[in-house]
């Protein structure tokens, strides 16, 4: 006998596409979720209700999906609350002349399907031209325009670029200036200073109508190479550094939670402080290298500080604890 196949209903068909194709495999639509996204399914269909609903959790934190994801799991409150804010902030851009005049203009009516805008982008760079490089250079005070450059001037370059969104990935498109495509990164970059959103997720509503999520908080990890010393290209360490920007609506526990998993990554599950020795060793050593080697250094350290703190007999040892508390205390992963 032919077993016949199981027919999924359109919340399990999108459970199922979050988990197969996004990565979410601890995670499922809650009630409150579903009766959110239900009423759009025939108007969007299920892979793309699919795709916002990963767009919208992964604002939630703006971390790639991972066993550890359920923690970061919002609140039925803030969900709605997340939905609520992006439709008040799309009702108002929707009613912006600026961006009325350039969909008349531009796009037309209906809007663009979020397939279609990547061959959009593509047909108006070429009816744009050669994109424009933004030039700037270094003057003497009280230059003007029209007197001779000065040969010593070191000019930058920059190419007027537009991001856009395709299929969940963010591109980018040179453009000239003047251009169609130069005055949508314009608009662009004036949605981003209003309602925060990404000039990407801008660009996308102006051309879909789709309404961004409202991201609650993001996080975003820096490495800052820096050379031993300022004028010269000696040896280089690597700092870490983490900057999160939450909205004041966000709650204290998500917050934690999303710093966590990220200090997590970063240092590890069990990273500590250094003991309390360690930094004191730090700094010891910082004053005292100005004017003795490492061994007096070491000497002098046990002298002062051995027997109430740590003492350190044997110079290879000290060394290696040294540099390993020095590259700690400096932020310096210990992979590198």
């Amino acid at each position: 006998m032919t077993k016949q196949p199981v027919s999924l209903s359109p919340r399990q068909r999108i459970d199922r596409d979050l988990r197969e194709h996004y990565g979410w495999t601890r995670r499922r639509l809650s009630d409150r979720e579903w009766s959110l996204w239900a009423d759009e399914i025939d108007v969007f269909g299920i892979d793309e209700i699919a795709r916002r609903v990963d767009q919208q959790w992964r604002s939630e934190s703006e971390i790639e999906p991972t066993d550890d994801s359920s923690r970061l799991r919002m609140s039925d409150e803030l969900s709605a609350f997340v939905h609520a804010r992006s439709a008040v902030l799309a009702a108002r851009a929707n009613s912006d002349p600026v961006v009325e005049q350039f969909r008349d203009e531009h796009v037309g009516d209906p809007l663009l399907h979020p397939d279609d805008i990547p061959e959009w982008i593509v047909a108006r760079a070429a009816e744009d031209g050669t994109p424009t490089h933004q030039v700037t250079i270094t003057v003497p005070a009280g230059w003007m325009p029209g007197d001779p450059i000065p040969s010593d001037s070191r000019p930058g370059r920059r190419v007027l670029v537009l991001q856009y969104p395709d299929n969940g990935v963010m591109r980018e498109q040179p453009v000239a200036a003047g251009g169609v495509l130069d005055r949508l990164r314009v608009i662009a970059e004036l949605l981003h200073r209003a309602h925060g959103w990404q000039p990407a997720q801008a660009v996308g509503f102006v051309l879909t109508g789709h309404t961004p999520l409202v991201q609650m908080v993001t996080v975003r990890t820096a490495d800052h190479w820096a050379a031993e010393h300022i004028a010269t290209t000696g040896p280089m360490h690597l700092r870490q550094q983490v900057t999160i920007v939450a909205d004041p609506d966000t709650p204290t526990e998500l917050v934690t939670a999303i710093y966590t998993q990220t200090r997590d990554r970063l240092r590890g599950p069990r990273a500590r402080l250094p003991r309390i020795g360690r930094s004191l060793l730090v700094m010891f050593a910082a004053h005292e290298r100005r004017w003795f080697t490492l061994p007096e250094i070491r000497r002098r350290w046990n002298h002062h500080h051995g027997d109430e703190v740590e003492r350190h007999p044997d110079q290879r040892q000290f060394r290696v604890a040294l540099n390993n508390a020095e590259r700690r205390v400096a932020g310096v992963p210990r992979s590198n």
